[in-house]
């Protein structure tokens, strides 16, 4: 088990007539992750609603700020159980055979830059021309990287 404590600050000026956010700075609520304590101080006296995508357990803040100084403050201690299994015991999944609900979890982010595969030279695939992206030499040779690579799963 690993506990996590996290806070984050946010400082925004607001303009007439005001403002609509969305913020996604909850802990989620998960089998393998669990909030023991957590605090939302916001400086502004409005209407907050936190709403959970039963889909991802993500958690949405969503707020309707005046105009004038708007502070976000969070914090929360979250508990981590990670899920550990022997190499042996995970198999290899072509692109083509990745099931429907793990696609949003391929996406690049700050954690994973995925998009980055390209620069590694690593697949034949490449963005088109119009992409603004340095071109890297073709291998003579399929890739080994399935998790990136649809050129693998050919036959």
């Amino acid at each position: 088990m690993v506990r996590l404590q996290l806070s984050l600050e946010l400082n925004y000026e607001v303009f007439e007539p005001g403002c609509d956010f969305i913020f996604n700075i909850h802990a989620a609520h998960t089998a393998r992750q669990r909030v023991i304590e957590e605090s939302l101080v916001i400086n502004q006296n409005v209407r907050t609603l936190v709403e959970t995508d039963p889909a991802t357990l993500n958690r949405y803040l969503r707020v309707s700020a005046k105009p004038g100084p708007l502070r976000v403050a969070y914090t929360a201690t979250v508990d981590l159980a990670h899920y550990f299994a022997s190499p042996e015991s995970i198999s290899e999944i072509p692109v083509a055979q990745l099931p429907a609900p793990v696609l949003s979890y391929i996406y690049p982010s700050r954690y994973c830059q995925s998009d980055r595969a390209f620069a590694t030279g690593c697949c034949s695939a490449r963005p088109s021309r119009r992409t603004p992206r340095t071109r890297t030499p073709r291998r003579s040779t399929p890739c080994s990287n399935r998790w990136v690579c649809a050129e693998t799963s050919r036959i």
